[in-house]
């Protein structure tokens, strides 16, 4: 059992059986845990209606409820929104997140056979994963209070002078930003350009929302 406070973390791998798996501890903890339970990770605190993890199905307003109606309406271009928020939302129905890493040497080992080298490699790792924790939790965790941050949650498209990514925002909106290279410190723009999927940015850096 959690006590009251405490933090209960889920990883499962990518798979077709990892997703199923998080979204039925998701409906479980939600079903069970009640007001007692909140989650803080991957999107901490979004509000009803936004269709995330953070919020049970029945409340996410997935069948064209008004609120798409004013992300949809922009300059027009309403069918590319539309295509556009469909992709958005298959990546964050849940978050799946797909990291660079360097191989473990137990795998470099498994693989040695197959290769040429005894170098270890990166690669790419995907998983899923939640984290709540029982009430009572602290209502500043500093991250999305004083120092706001929002999570990335498609890998950003990144241009030579700017870089577009989607992100999810404290509140629980879905925004997709341009980071422009001439607005940012040098170092900001190094950190902007290794951004992935998953990964928070801080409020600050986010400038020009694209709709």
């Amino acid at each position: 059992q959690t006590a009251a406070g405490g933090v209960l973390v889920l990883v499962e791998p990518s798979s077709e059986e990892g997703l199923a798996a998080i979204k039925q501890a998701r409906e479980l903890l939600y079903e069970v845990g009640g007001d007692e339970i909140e989650m803080i990770a991957p999107f901490p605190r979004v509000q009803p209606g936004a269709p995330y993890p953070s919020v049970r199905p029945s409340e996410a307003g997935l069948a064209g409820d008004k609120p798409w109606d004013r992300w949809l309406a922009h300059d027009g271009h309403q069918m590319m929104r539309a295509d556009r928020k469909t992709q958005i939302l298959q990546k964050a129905s849940v978050c799946m997140i797909e990291q660079r890493i360097r191989e473990s040497r137990a795998r470099q080992l498994h693989q040695q056979p197959y290769r040429r080298g005894g170098e270890r490699r990166f690669v790419r790792e995907s998983f899923a994963y939640l984290v709540f924790a029982r009430q009572p939790v602290p209502e500043d965790d500093g991250m999305w209070g004083e120092l706001p941050f929002a999570r990335v949650v498609t890998d950003p498209r990144k241009r030579r002078k700017h870089v577009l990514t989607d992100v999810v925002l404290p509140d629980g909106s879905l925004r997709a930003y341009t980071l422009t290279k001439s607005r940012m410190h040098p170092k900001d723009w190094r950190f902007v350009r290794k951004l992935q999927a998953g990964e928070t940015v801080p409020l600050a850096f986010l400038q020009r929302p694209m709709y």
